[in-house]
């Protein structure tokens, strides 16, 4: 279009993220409330008429979404995504079923997502994911477990890993 639209009456919090997906708008962030949804906690979706809940939502902040094979990946600071113990500050929507844990998720923040067809790459502040020790700062899910890489990133602190790109084809 040529002008601003707005997407329904808004979010009452901050977004942090967004990711378009087959003309479907994802939004991740701290808010509660989308459009008057009072279900949409902290992720929510827009596919052109009113903002849809993804299940209950995540119980805290999403920081970074992405999206492959018909799925959204979010990482954030959230625990028990979906009510599963296993998908804390990580995991997978599946529309058919629901929030889905990539293993044992990370063990801290997740920052940032970026989703291919053969891997799930995430960074932040954790210092394992999936119960992989090496995973610290980066990882990569490979649809059964978690693999680092080398020794990871040193992190610790302040510090953490807020940014990542991965060449990939859209």
């Amino acid at each position: 279009g040529s002008s601003w639209q707005a997407a329904g009456t808004g979010l009452n919090n901050f977004v942090a993220c967004l990711k378009n997906c087959n003309d479907t708008l994802y939004a991740g962030g701290n808010f509660t409330n989308a459009g008057g949804n009072i279900n949409a906690n902290r992720i929510a979706y827009w596919p052109g008429s009113a903002w849809n809940a993804m299940g209950s939502g995540l119980t805290s902040s999403v920081n970074s979404i992405d999206a492959a094979k018909g799925y959204i990946y979010v990482g954030g600071s959230f625990l028990n995504a979906g009510g599963n113990p296993n998908a804390d500050n990580i995991a997978r929507w599946n529309p058919s079923i629901g929030w889905q844990s990539l293993g044992t998720g990370a063990n801290n923040q997740v920052m940032k997502i970026v989703a291919t067809d053969s891997l799930i790459y995430a960074s932040g502040r954790f210092q394992s994911a999936g119960g992989n020790l090496s995973a610290f700062g980066i990882a990569a899910w490979d649809g059964t477990k978690w693999l680092s890489f080398a020794s990871g990133i040193p992190i610790g602190g302040s510090q953490f890993v807020i940014a990542l790109a991965i060449k990939k084809d859209e």
